[in-house]
């Protein structure tokens, strides 16, 4: 993203009547995010949004309401501007904090960005390591059939090798958390106590928490995004939909799925993924 397509942004968000809603009431919660922020991340159409849903309705937790695109950052453009960056990222960040809905009770704040997998490393540099990252996968032959809103399908097996595999690639770090679609849908109880312990959260998780937190949620996607389809509503954000999970079994001869099953790389990580 441009500095001009950048500022852009900021310059709507700064000037959307709903800072001004929020920002009393953030202002003087915003001191109380002391713990560790959490960085959701994976690639496109593979559950972060539902990730986040379900992050956002525990009460420790307030979720950035969109996605900032704030921690993307071409690495060859690192070099001699970084202070200059992270100074003027870090101003953003606490406009963004300012700007949405901050939690009574909530502790820590998160953001999510799925292309966030691919710099993973230098946002942990950004904090010092006082940072949590949860990393989610799908099965990339789902992904490359899922189909957006706005923008239709736009995953193929390339990508998600790409950014699958730089995820993984610091899968060992203590402060990343992977887990998949799947488990998430299907094992919601176990899988959260996995997200509970490693975020060292004091009550757990709920599903019916999170479906009666729904409407506020779907209500806060319009902070950033007042052009979010109508549609969206109870889609991506309804049901843990466990009819969503192995769906390319029903399109078996889809050219898409057949271009990833021909793909070597793709299927030897799914493997390593899933058996």
């Amino acid at each position: 993203m441009g500095f001009r397509s950048k500022a852009g942004k900021i310059y709507r968000y700064i000037f959307n009547k709903e800072l001004y809603i929020n920002f009393i009431p953030s202002l003087f919660r915003i001191n109380k995010l002391k713990k560790e922020p959490i960085i959701i991340c994976g690639a496109p159409r593979s559950g972060t949004t539902l990730l986040k849903s379900i992050l956002n309705s525990h009460l420790e937790i307030s979720i950035i309401p969109n996605e900032t695109m704030l921690f993307l950052r071409n690495k060859s453009n690192r070099k001699g501007r970084s202070g200059i960056y992270i100074y003027f990222l870090k101003f953003q960040l606490k406009l963004l904090l300012l700007a949405m809905p901050i939690k009574k009770t909530a502790n820590r704040w998160g953001e999510k960005t799925p292309l966030n997998v691919m710099n993973i490393e230098f946002i942990n540099s950004i904090f010092k390591g006082k940072v949590k990252f949860i990393h989610i996968v799908r099965d990339g032959r789902d992904v490359v059939l899922s189909s957006h809103n706005r923008m239709g399908r736009f995953m193929t097996a390339e990508k998600w090798v790409k950014y699958v595999k730089a995820g993984l690639e610091v899968k060992g770090m203590d402060n990343v958390l992977t887990i998949t679609y799947e488990d998430l849908v299907s094992h919601f109880d176990q899988t959260t106590a996995q997200i509970q312990s490693f975020l060292g959260l004091e009550s757990p998780f709920s599903e019916d928490q999170y479906y009666r937190y729904l409407p506020s949620i779907n209500r806060g996607r319009s902070i950033m995004d007042s052009k979010v389809p109508k549609n969206t509503k109870g889609n991506l954000l309804g049901k843990l939909n466990k009819n969503r999970i192995k769906k390319w079994k029903n399109h078996p001869e889809d050219p898409e799925v057949i271009e990833f099953m021909k793909n070597e790389e793709a299927m030897e990580i799914l493997k390593s993924l899933y058996n």
